[in-house]
C-alpha cells in the first residue's frame, strides 16, 4: 500500500558483513552490511540501530574513537566513499548523528584512521588509498544546523609506487603527530613509512619516510594490521598464511612467526597486547574456511578455532579488553565469543586426546571393533557431567542416529562407546548437555531426551 505503480519500496538488505568493530566500551557491535550500519548490543545482541551512510556501495571498514563515556566519533568507509558520525550509546537507547560530509574519492579507499588534535574545535581523518597514498581532512567537531563538509588539508604519496591491496596505520598516543603506515604490495611486501603531520594550528607540510620493507609473503597481502601499543604487526595473504612482525628495542621491524593452519585465504587478523587483561600476546585470525583462529604469538602454535559460520568469513574484531572476538562474513550472521584467559596459553600436546568410534562390540578374539562405514561420522560434541564430583562424560551424536560415549577419566586410549541407536534419520541438528541429560533434535521437528549415565539410556 502507497506504493505507485513502476516504484520500488525498499524493505531491507541482507548481505554479508563486510566491516566489524566494538564500540571502545565494549557495549554495542558495529556491523556494515551493504551500504548501511547496523548496531547491536553487545550483552544480548539486541538489535539497536540501521543507518543507511552511503547512497550505494557497500561499507568495507570502520574506524572508531571514544570520546567521552557511551560516546564514540565513527568514521566508514568502503570503495571511494567516506562518512562521519558521531555514535552515542545509553541505557535508553542509541542514536547515530551524522558529522561530516566527504566527496567521493578518486581512488579506492583501503583504511582510515581518526587522528587526536591540538587544535581546539576540530577532528581530523586519515584516508589510505589503494596507490599508497594518504590524505589528511579536517572538519568542525562540532556543527551547528546540518554536518558540515570535510575540508583535504594535506595529501603525502609514499615512496612505493605499485597497487596495494591492504594498507593500515598506527597512532601512537604519545606522539601523534607521527603516523606509522604500513602498506601492503601485490608483491607480498609489506612497506612501512613514517606520515608526519604537521603540528598546531596546521603549520608545516606532511611528510613521509619509508622506514623498512618487510617480507615477502608467497601471495598478495589482504589485510595488515597493528597491535593497539603498536608493537606488533601482523599480515594476512591469499597465500594461507599470517605473519607477525615484532617492533624491537632499536625501534625496527624483524619477523616473529608465521602461523599456518586456515585451510584457504586468511581474510582477517587482529593482534593482541601482552599489557592487556588477557595477559598474554596472541593472534586472531579469520578466512575463507570458515574459522576464527587463535594463535599464541610467541610459539606460534594454534590455541582455539572456533566454527559455526556457514561460508566465508570475512572480518573478526577484539574487543579493546580482549575478552571477546567478534567474527562475520558472507552469512549475514555476527558470532560473539568469549576469548578466555585459559585460551591463551599453550597446553601442549600431553593434554590432547584423541578417541574412535567404536560400535561397543567385541570379537571372538577380543579386539575392539571400530566404525569403518564411510558415512558415519560424528556431527555434534557436547560435554556432560551426570553427578557432582563424577567424572565428566564427552557424548558424540552420529549421522547415523547414534550416541557414544567416553568419560575424561579413560585413559586407556579405548574407543567411545554406543550407548544409543536411534532411527535412521540422525539426531544431530541440535544438542545440548544438563546435569540429567542430553537433548536431541532431528532435522523433522522430532527431539528425544537421554540420560546417558544410565545402563540402557
Amino acid at each position: 500500500d502507497g506504493v505507485g505503480e513502476g516504484e520500488l519500496l525498499e524493505l531491507g538488505f541482507l548481505g554479508g558483513v563486510a566491516a566489524l568493530s566494538f564500540s571502545a566500551d565494549e557495549r554495542v557491535i558495529y556491523a556494515g552490511v551493504g551500504p548501511r550500519i547496523l548496531v547491536y548490543r553487545t550483552l544480548d545482541g539486541a538489535f539497536l540501530a540501521s543507518e543507511r551512510v552511503f547512497p550505494h556501495g557497500r561499507v568495507h571498514g570502520l574506524a572508531l574513537q571514544q570520546l567521552d563515556a557511551g560516546l564514540d566519533s565513527v568514521a566508514v568507509f568502503g570503495q571511494k566513499s567516506v562518512s562521519a558520525f558521531e555514535a552515542r550509546h545509553t541505557d535508553d537507547g542509541f542514536t547515530l548523528k551524522h558529522a561530516a560530509h566527504f566527496p567521493t574519492m578518486d581512488d579506492w579507499v583501503l583504511n582510515v584512521a581518526l587522528v587526536p588534535t591540538c587544535m581546539e574545535g576540530v577532528k581530523q581523518l586519515l584516508i589510505g588509498f589503494a596507490h599508497n597514498r594518504v590524505e589528511l581532512w579536517s572538519f568542525p567537531a562540532t556543527a551547528v544546523g546540518g554536518a558540515p563538509d570535510a575540508v583535504r588539508t594535506h595529501s603525502v604519496l609514499g615512496n612505493a609506487r605499485c597497487f596495494l591491496y591492504s594498507l593500515a596505520f598506527w597512532v601512537d598516543p604519545a606522539k601523534p603527530d607521527g603516523v606509522l603506515v604500513a602498506s601492503g604490495t601485490v608483491f607480498g611486501s609489506v612497506v612501512l613509512w613514517k606520515l608526519s603531520l604537521p603540528g598546531e594550528a596546521g603549520q608545516g607540510e606532511a611528510t613521509a619516510t619509508e622506514t623498512a620493507r618487510l617480507g615477502p609473503h608467497p601471495g598478495v597481502i589482504v589485510r595488515l594490521a597493528f597491535s593497539r601499543d603498536g608493537t606488533s604487526l601482523c599480515s594476512a595473504s591469499d597465500d594461507r598464511s599470517v605473519k607477525v612482525w615484532r617492533r624491537g628495542q632499536d625501534g625496527h621491524y624483524a619477523e616473529r612467526q608465521t602461523l599456518e593452519g586456515h585451510r584457504a585465504r586468511v581474510w582477517d587478523c587482529v593482534p593482541t597486547n601482552s599489557s592487556d587483561e588477557a595477559g598474554a600476546e596472541a593472534v586472531v585470525s579469520c578466512g575463507e574456511d570458515g574459522t576464527c583462529r587463535v594463535w599464541d604469538m610467541e610459539s606460534g602454535h594454534q590455541l582455539v578455532s572456533m566454527e559455526g559460520h556457514l561460508g566465508r568469513l570475512w572480518r573478526v574484531s577484539v574487543a579493546a579488553g580482549h575478552r571477546l572476538v567478534a567474527t562475520a562474513g558472507e552469512d549475514s550472521s555476527i558470532k560473539v565469543w568469549p576469548l578466555l584467559r585459559a585460551d591463551l596459553h599453550d597446553h601442549g600436546e600431553d593434554s590432547k586426546r584423541a578417541y574412535t568410534l567404536g560400535d561397543g562390540r567385541s570379537p571372538d578374539d577380543g579386539t575392539t571393533c571400530y566404525s569403518d562405514s564411510k558415512t558415519e561420522c560424528v556431527k555434534c560434541l557436547v560435554w556432560s557431567s551426570g553427578q557432582p564430583h563424577d567424572p565428566a562424560t564427552l557424548l558424540a551424536a552420529s549421522a547415523q542416529g547414534k550416541i557414544y560415549c567416553s568419560n575424561s577419566s579413560d585413559t586407556t586410549g579405548s574407543p567411545m562407546r554406543s550407548v544409543w541407536q536411534g532411527s535412521d534419520l540422525s539426531f544431530s541438528a541440535a544438542a545440548a548437555a544438563g546435569i540429567h541429560g542430553l537433548v536431541l533434535g532431528d532435522v523433522r521437528g522430532r527431539a528425544a531426551i537421554l540420560n546417558p549415565m544410565m545402563d540402557n539410556p
